[in-house]
């Protein structure tokens, strides 16, 4: 039946957590590391966040959010900092102008 789950795994992590929920087998999922395009998301919201009027406390973008979600300790630092500098780019623009 493991050897299953791991297949189901590969295909679709979602899935399979259920499935081996559902069959009492506990999984420790491993989230992806942010690509690129995740990055840039995360950049974007932090100047959104800026241009809307909001501090530069990223945990308090629902956006943000939603892209740190089932990621292991750590591993959502990169879209963090991305964030904040998307935030400071847009402060600095803001001033300048």
């Amino acid at each position: 039946m493991i050897k299953e789950i791991k297949a189901i795994y590969k295909k679709d992590k979602k899935l399979a957590c259920e499935v081996a929920r559902v069959l009492g087998y506990k999984i420790k999922v491993k989230a992806d590391k942010p690509n690129k395009k995740e990055i840039e998301q995360a950049r974007q919201f932090g100047e959104d966040a800026f241009l809307a009027g909001k501090k530069a406390l990223p945990y308090t973008c629902k956006r943000l959010g939603v892209l740190l979600k089932n990621r292991q300790v750590g591993e959502g630092l990169p879209l963090l900092k991305a964030w904040e500098k998307g935030w400071n780019k847009a402060n600095i623009k803001g001033k300048d102008a």
